[in-house]
């Protein structure tokens, strides 16, 4: 039986700054800053890789450099990038520990990367990065829990993740609507960050994989070969389809698709 697009699938559209430039993955080689496999991996908004050109550790701006000596005592910058998006990504070594370190444009910090196994790097979510693993409802702070309840009467609170700057990102249902909400850390509301794809906001419903049209299964088979289709949700006014992948480097990707099965865009956040 179709149900109303669940929690996890929403926590995908949520999370991780969605797909866009600035979102990286895992990637295979000692040195980030000669992985093409990262470039790959920071995409821009129609999924196409960014490219890293190599710059000088000294013209990296203020704010980066005050960033790593405030969090990361003791540390030494050995290698920096800058994507063509204009973000930065900075190498460094604490002790004998590697790190990667993605930061704005603008200098202020986005997220950390750690290493996978002694080689390779993943989403580690540190300080004002998303963790991807949920949290219990229960470590909410009171402050969450009580804006939900007075401002979103009737809701559910279906799963909640670490957020920016060690705040939350909450998901809650209100009449069977999923909706998204992020709060600072000390508890206090920011802002919706999750409303519908569709032209009416939640009317999207979970749907079996093999119920998706021919023209979608096709062009995800041809784009992402490789990828492993986790779940796919319809919109129940004007037939678009989201499907969530998983890739080999386990990068998740949201794809929208219109209703005749035509590929859309890839869904960022917003």
């Amino acid at each position: 039986m179709k149900k109303l697009l669940t929690a996890s699938l929403i926590a995908v559209l949520g999370l991780v700054g969605l797909y866009g430039c600035d979102t990286i993955s895992s990637v295979d080689s000692a040195s980030v800053l000669e992985s093409s496999r990262l470039g790959a991996a920071i995409a821009d908004s129609m999924g196409r890789p960014c490219s890293l050109t190599k710059v000088d550790i000294s013209t990296l701006p203020a704010a980066t450099t005050n960033y790593i000596t405030a969090n990361y005592a003791g540390s030494t910058i050995t290698e920096a990038a800058k994507a063509s998006n204009g973000t930065f990504v900075v190498m460094i070594t604490v002790g004998t520990t590697r790190k990667v370190l993605q930061f704005n444009a603008d200098g202020t910090f986005k997220m950390e990367l750690s290493f996978k196994g002694g080689k390779g790097f993943g989403s580690h979510g540190g300080p004002g990065g998303w963790h991807t693993a949920p949290i219990s409802v229960s470590a909410l702070p009171a402050a969450v829990t009580t804006y939900i309840t007075t401002n979103y009467a009737g809701a559910t609170i279906t799963g909640a993740v670490k957020g920016p700057n060690n705040g939350y990102l909450v998901l809650i249902s209100v009449n069977s609507t999923p909706k998204a909400l992020e709060f600072n850390a000390d508890g206090t509301f920011t802002k919706e960050v999750l409303k519908g794809v569709g032209r009416n906001k939640g009317d999207f419903q979970e749907i079996a994989l093999t119920d998706l049209p021919t023209a979608v299964s096709a062009y995800i088979t041809a784009n992402y070969p490789t990828a492993t289709l986790k779940r796919a949700a319809k919109s129940m006014t004007d037939g678009q389809v989201i499907v969530m992948l998983e890739t080999t480097d386990n990068r998740h990707v949201a794809l929208l698709f219109n209703a005749d099965g035509s590929f859309k865009q890839v869904l960022t956040r917003k």
